[in-house]
């Protein structure tokens, strides 16, 4: 189904506009590149079969691609009434209807599927704050971006956090060491991650990937898997933190994505180490920065990473709006 409004020509995604989705992605967050290769793995592993996902793209009169939105299922926090909304226009081409167009399509959607929440995010003070608060989405959440220097970090200042870890007989791996020594390390490390992921602060509860496809993204993709932290107290994997690679970048960065430890094993240093081990590798990798996301409500890790010097960018809001039985 194709529809016109403003001089705008709204139609569902193809194959063809990838790069061009991923030319206008860029344009909007230039820090956080995208590939398009990386584009289409992320689309390839979406789980078709559980969750939904809708991406339309909209054709300005000259039938450019002037921008794509999408509605898909939240897959960490699955509700099947619950969507998320993504809405990205050229920025060369805004307030000419883009948008509006884009979201009227896919409201229309979430209609028809009955949906009783939809959420978005938007980049502090950004326009889309605005655009979405006229069309009734209210703040429920934010996070913030931070970014923590690699080549001025004070190591010296955090030298006693290993050795306190290691003085209760806990031991530092990496989850490539832990594969090439134990045939069970994928399953253990799966169940710190889901463990640990249903302790962190958020509107929703955790909803636990399967572990065959957690297995794939982490073996397949972008896992640095020697920059996949772990710490084992006997055989059991009792904390982790992971850093990323980004494809779209030049490599002179990382992501840091969940730091967790055991409830059992909080308060004992753990998770301040697995830091400073993260900057440690970063270094050795040869990255300049770490970059990372804290949701607001998790003051505890907040309070880790302004000790260690993460610098706060500006939050990105979430916003949500609550439709009723009718979809309205």
């Amino acid at each position: 189904m194709v529809t016109k409004a403003a001089g705008v020509r709204v139609r569902p995604f193809a194959a063809a506009d990838y790069a061009r989705y991923v030319e206008i992605y860029n344009a909007t967050y230039p820090h956080e590149p995208l590939a398009v290769e990386e584009a289409r793995e992320q689309d390839r592993d979406w789980d078709a079969a559980r969750f939904c996902l809708v991406r339309l793209v909209a054709e300005d009169q000259r039938g450019e691609v002037a921008g794509w939105g999408e509605v898909r299922h939240v897959t960490q926090r699955f509700h099947p009434r619950k969507y998320w909304l993504d809405l990205v226009v050229d920025p060369a081409r805004r307030g000419r209807g883009v948008g509006s167009a884009l979201y009227a399509r896919l409201f229309a959607e979430l209609q028809a599927r009955q949906a009783i929440q939809v959420r978005a995010d938007a980049r502090e003070a950004a326009p889309a704050v605005q655009f979405l608060t006229q069309r009734g989405f209210v703040e429920v959440d934010r996070v913030w971006q931070s970014r923590l220097y690699v080549d001025t970090f004070d190591f010296d200042g955090f030298k006693d956090a290993e050795p306190r870890v290691l003085g209760q007989g806990i031991s530092f791996t990496t989850f490539q060491e832990e594969l090439a020594r134990d045939p069970d390390a994928a399953r253990k490390a799966y169940a710190l991650h889901v463990a640990v992921s249903e302790d962190v602060p958020a509107l929703d509860p955790y909803t636990a990937p399967p572990f065959d496809n957690w297995a794939k993204w982490m073996l397949a993709h972008r896992a640095l898997l020697d920059g996949y932290l772990l710490v084992k107290d006997g055989d059991e994997f009792v904390g982790s933190s992971a850093l990323w690679r980004h494809e779209g970048s030049e490599s002179h960065w990382v992501n840091q994505g969940l730091t967790g430890v055991r409830r059992e094993y909080r308060g004992r240093g753990i998770a301040m180490a697995l830091k400073v081990r993260g900057v440690r590798f970063a270094q050795q990798y040869g990255a300049r920065e770490i970059r990372t996301g804290n949701n607001a409500r998790n003051q505890a890790m907040l309070r880790v990473n302004e000790a260690l010097g993460f610098v706060r960018d500006a939050a990105w809001i979430e916003l949500a709006k609550d439709l009723d039985e009718r979809g309205e």
